[in-house]
């Protein structure tokens, strides 16, 4: 048996089986959504955002008892509001 901290170490395989239902898939071109339910630990999440690229930024989060958290890619400049 692995602790949190030994599987936050492992890179991530992406032939992996998930261990408590968690995924990671694209939905669409730039943005990604990662699914939490409340038996994942948190090295499992630390593993699938390992995987994002580091330009994704983090933009919106819904549900109540599985969390959706999406992921965009970083504007490359952000346009400054009018006025």
């Amino acid at each position: 048996m692995t602790t949190d901290a030994d599987d936050a170490d492992r890179p991530f395989d992406d032939a992996q089986t998930p261990i408590s239902g968690e995924s990671l898939f694209p939905a669409g071109a730039g943005e990604w959504v990662v699914t939490l339910t409340p038996s994942m630990r948190p090295a499992e999440l630390i593993r699938m955002l390992r995987t994002l690229p580091e330009t994704a930024e983090f933009v919106e989060s819904f549900g109540d008892v599985d969390l959706f958290l999406i992921f965009c890619l970083a504007l490359p400049q952000r346009a400054a509001p009018p006025g």
